[in-house]
C-alpha cells in the first residue's frame, strides 16, 4: 500500500473535488485503495503508468478546476519533478494531512517543554531548605500541569478544526464514513509516531521513572493489530466519535474526540489503536495528555 497521509504542502482548495472523485463511497480501506487505483487508471488516458500534465488538465477541467490550479496541483504532487504523476505521488497528495501533522508537531513541542519545566521545579523542590520554598516549588509544578492542559486545548483546537475542513472533501460540514477512513488512518499514523518519540524522550528525561512505559515491542504489536483489523478499528472509532449515532461526524464530535487530554479522546484512542492507556515515562503524559 502506498503511503497515505502524514504531511505535505497544502494544495488548492479545489483539490477537494479530485479527492472526492477518487474515494467517494468507500466503506473500507480496501475499497478506498481499489477506488483510487481505478481512478488513477482511468485518469491515465494513454495507459503509460503516469498522469501527464495534459491528462491532469483534462481531468481537472471536467471537475471544474481552473488551469492554474491544475498546474499548482502538479507542482505540489510531482515530488520527483519529472512532469508526471505516478500512482504513489497521487496517493501521497490525495491523503496528506497537513493540519493533523501540525497538530501533532505542536503537541510534541508543548509536552516536552512542559515536562522539562516540571522536572526543573521538582529538582528545585528537592533542594529547597525550608517548608515555604518546598511549597513554592510544589505550586510551580501544579502551575505547569494546569497550563499544559489549557495550552493543549488552546493551541490544538484550531488545527483540529482546520483538519476537519480539510478532510471534509464533499464540503457538506460533516465527515462521512469514506472521509473518516482517511482521517482515522492519518490520526493513527501520527499518534503512533508521537508515542514512539515520546517513549525515547521519556527515557532520556526520566531514567528512574516507575512504572515503566509502553515498550517498543508492545507499541509495534498494537500497530500490527491495527493494520490487520483496520476496518474494525475504524468502525469502533467512528462509533465513539459519532455520539449521536447520525452516521456522520460533526466538527464538534471530532473536536471532542481528537484533542488529547479528555476522557472522550481516551475512548477514541482506545477504540482506534486498542490502547487502554498510552503509558510513557513522562510525569505529565498520563496526568495531562492521555489520562486513563
Amino acid at each position: 500500500r502506498a503511503n497515505m497521509g502524514g504531511g505535505g504542502s497544502v494544495p488548492a482548495g479545489e483539490g477537494k473535488a479530485l479527492a472526492a472523485a477518487a474515494v467517494a463511497g468507500a466503506d473500507s480501506v480496501k475499497a478506498q485503495e481499489d477506488l483510487v487505483l481505478a481512478a488513477f487508471k482511468s485518469w491515465d488516458a494513454d495507459g503509460n503508468g503516469s498522469i501527464s500534465m495534459q491528462e491532469l488538465l483534462m481531468l481537472c477541467k471536467s471537475l471544474g478546476m481552473k488551469e492554474d490550479k491544475a498546474k499548482l496541483l502538479m507542482k505540489e504532487a510531482d515530488t520527483n519533478k519529472d512532469g508526471n504523476l505516478s500512482y504513489e505521488e497521487l496517493v501521497a497528495w490525495l491523503f496528506q494531512a497537513p493540519y493533523l501533522t501540525k497538530m501533532f508537531q505542536s503537541l510534541e513541542s508543548i509536552i516536552f517543554k512542559a515536562e522539562e519545566s516540571w522536572l526543573g521545579a521538582r529538582e528545585r523542590k528537592k533542594s529547597a531548605t525550608t517548608p515555604a520554598e518546598k511549597e513554592q516549588h510544589t505550586m510551580e509544578m501544579v502551575f505547569v500541569e494546569e497550563e499544559l492542559v489549557k495550552k493543549i486545548r488552546k493551541d490544538l483546537e484550531p488545527f483540529v478544526k482546520d483538519s476537519f475542513k480539510w478532510h471534509d472533501k464533499h464540503g457538506n460540514g460533516v465527515l462521512t464514513k469514506d472521509e473518516s477512513i482517511t482521517f482515522f488512518t492519518n490520526y493513527a499514523s501520527l499518534l503512533t509516531r508521537l508515542v514512539e518519540t515520546a517513549v525515547k524522550k521519556g527515557r532520556e528525561l526520566n531514567k528512574d521513572f516507575k512504572p515503566k512505559g509502553i515498550t517498543d515491542a508492545e507499541l509495534q504489536q498494537h500497530v500490527e493489530a491495527y493494520h490487520a483489523n483496520i476496518d474494525k478499528h475504524h468502525a469502533d472509532a467512528f462509533a465513539v466519535v459519532d455520539v449521536n449515532s447520525t452516521g456522520s461526524l460533526s466538527e464538534s464530535d471530532v473536536l471532542a474526540a481528537c484533542v488529547p487530554g479528555t476522557s472522550q479522546n481516551h475512548k477514541f484512542v482506545k477504540a482506534l489503536l486498542k490502547l487502554d492507556a498510552v503509558k510513557v515515562q513522562m510525569n505529565l503524559w498520563q496526568k495531562c495528555v492521555f489520562p486513563s
